[in-house]
């Protein structure tokens, strides 16, 4: 594997890439706190966009549970 950062990911399927790039997305807020997940996550994406490769999945983060307000009283 290639140290340069630019060129590590060449070799990855657009498909693999797309794998590799959903599975660090699931790491959610860890992102933020493990510089190596955010280095790696950060490369796989400029990879993709160098190459025209889509996401697979949604890159939003998930808006936080609201909790349904109480139903009807039972009787």
């Amino acid at each position: 594997m290639s140290k340069t950062p630019a060129d590590r990911w060449v070799n990855f399927t657009p498909w693999e890439l797309q794998a590799i790039d959903e599975l660090f997305r699931s790491f959610g807020p860890m992102r933020d706190s493990n510089a190596d997940i955010g280095k790696l996550a950060g490369e796989i994406v400029a990879a993709m966009q160098r190459r025209s490769i889509e996401p697979f999945g949604s890159t939003d983060r998930p808006a936080p549970k609201v909790k349904a307000p109480p139903g009807p009283a039972q009787k």
